[in-house]
C-alpha cells in the first residue's frame, strides 16, 4: 500500500510539472491563433497558414525558456522575461501542492520539464532547437523543484548559503525596486515618444493590443537593463548604441516604441551611479546595528553578484539579424564615446 501511495505521488508530481507547462503554452498558441484570426485578412501575413501561426506561437513559448527563435538572416534570443516568469511562478505553485520530499522528486521534476518542452518543440517552428529545448525545460523542472522543496536536508552548506540569502535578500530587493522605479521614470519622460513610435504603426485596436502585449513580454529586461546603466556597466541595443551613466554611442535602432524609453547616448548622468552605491551604503548600515555574521555577509555578497551576472545573462540577446544579434548587458564598461 505504501508503494502504491508513492507512486501515485510520483506520478501527481510529474504532472505538477507537465500541467502548468502545457497551460502556458496552450494559452501562448491561442493568443497567436486570435491574433492570426483577427488579422488574416492583413496583406503583411503573405501565405500564413493558421498552423503556422500556432507553430509560432510553440516558439514564442520555448523562447521564454531560452531557445532561440531562427528567423531569416539571424535569430532572436532576447527571452520574454515576464512569461519565463509566469511559466516559473506556476510551476512552483503547483509543486508546493504536491510537497518535493526528495532528490527523487527533484528528478523526476527535472525529467517531466525535459520531456513537455521536448514534445513542445516538435509542434513548434522547425527551426526550433530541440536541444534548448530539452535543456531549458529541464532547468525549469530543477529549479522549481528547488524552490518547492521547503524542508530539505539541513545539511552544512545549504545551511551558509540560506542564512547568506537571508542576509542579502533585503538589497537585492532593493535594487529590484530601484531598477523599476528607474524603467516607470523612463516611462514618464519618454511616453511621448513612445506614443509617437507607435502612432508610425498605423495599426487598429486588435494591432494595437496584440502589440503592446508582445512588448510587455520582453519588459522585464529593461529593468536588468536600467540597473546596468546606472552602474555604469552600460547596455546595447545593436553593436555601436551604447548606453551608460558613464556615456553612450549612438547607432540606428529599431524604430520600436518599447525603445522610446531609452536615454540619449550622448547624455553623462555620472550622478546616477550614487544610487546604487548609496542602496548598498543603506544596507551596510543597517546591518551594523545587528548582530555580524561575516562568513554569511560574504556568502550572501557573492549569491548577490551571481544573481545580477545571471539577471543580465538572460536579459541579452539577439532581436534580428546583423548588428541586432547583440541586444543587452553583455558589453564592456564604455567610457570614450564615438563622435557623432
Amino acid at each position: 500500500m505504501e508503494g502504491m501511495l508513492t507512486y501515485s505521488r510520483r506520478v501527481a508530481l510529474a504532472l505538477a510539472v507537465i500541467q502548468p507547462v502545457v497551460l502556458t503554452w496552450i494559452t501562448v498558441v491561442l493568443i497567436c491563433l486570435l491574433g492570426y484570426t483577427l488579422t488574416a485578412a492583413s496583406p503583411l501575413l503573405g501565405d500564413v497558414t493558421w498552423q503556422g501561426a500556432a507553430r509560432l506561437g510553440g516558439s514564442l513559448w520555448l523562447l521564454a525558456l531560452g531557445s532561440p527563435l531562427v528567423t531569416a538572416g539571424g535569430h532572436i534570443g532576447l527571452m520574454p522575461l515576464f512569461l519565463t516568469a509566469l511559466i516559473a511562478w506556476l510551476t512552483v505553485r503547483f509543486l508546493r501542492s504536491i510537497v518535493v520530499e526528495d532528490w527523487w522528486d527533484v528528478l523526476i521534476a527535472t525529467l517531466s520539464g525535459a520531456g513537455s518542452t521536448g514534445v513542445i518543440c516538435l509542434f513548434s517552428l522547425p527551426q526550433s532547437s530541440l536541444l534548448h529545448a530539452l535543456v531549458g525545460g529541464a532547468v525549469l523542472g530543477f529549479l522549481a523543484s528547488q524552490c518547492a522543496w521547503l524542508e530539505r536536508p539541513a545539511w552544512p552548506g545549504v545551511a551558509i548559503l540560506e542564512r547568506g540569502w537571508r542576509l542579502i535578500a533585503p538589497l537585492a530587493t532593493t535594487l529590484g525596486a530601484v531598477s523599476i522605479l528607474l524603467v516607470l521614470s523612463a516611462l514618464a519622460l519618454g511616453f511621448g515618444q513612445v506614443r509617437a513610435l507607435h502612432a508610425a504603426y498605423l495599426t487598429d485596436l486588435t494591432g494595437t493590443i496584440l502589440f503592446t502585449l508582445t512588448q510587455l513580454l520582453f519588459a522585464p529586461a529593461l529593468a536588468v537593463w536600467a540597473l546596468a546603466y546606472v552602474t555604469g556597466a552600460g547596455f546595447t541595443v545593436g553593436s555601436g548604441a551604447v548606453f551608460s551613466a558613464l556615456g553612450g554611442s549612438f547607432a540606428p535602432i529599431p524604430g520600436l516604441p518599447i525603445f522610446g524609453l531609452l536615454p540619449d547616448p550622448a547624455l553623462r548622468p555620472a550622478w546616477l551611479l550614487i544610487i546604487p552605491v548609496l542602496t548598498g551604503l543603506t544596507w551596510g548600515v543597517i546591518r551594523s546595528l545587528r548582530p555580524r555574521d561575516w562568513v554569511s555577509a560574504g556568502v550572501g555578497a557573492l549569491e548577490l553578484l551571481v544573481i545580477v551576472a545571471l539577471a543580465g545573462q538572460v536579459a541579452t540577446g539577439g532581436i534580428g539579424p546583423g548588428r541586432m544579434l547583440e541586444v543587452g548587458t553583455d558589453c564592456l564598461l564604455y567610457t570614450s564615446p564615438s563622435p557623432r
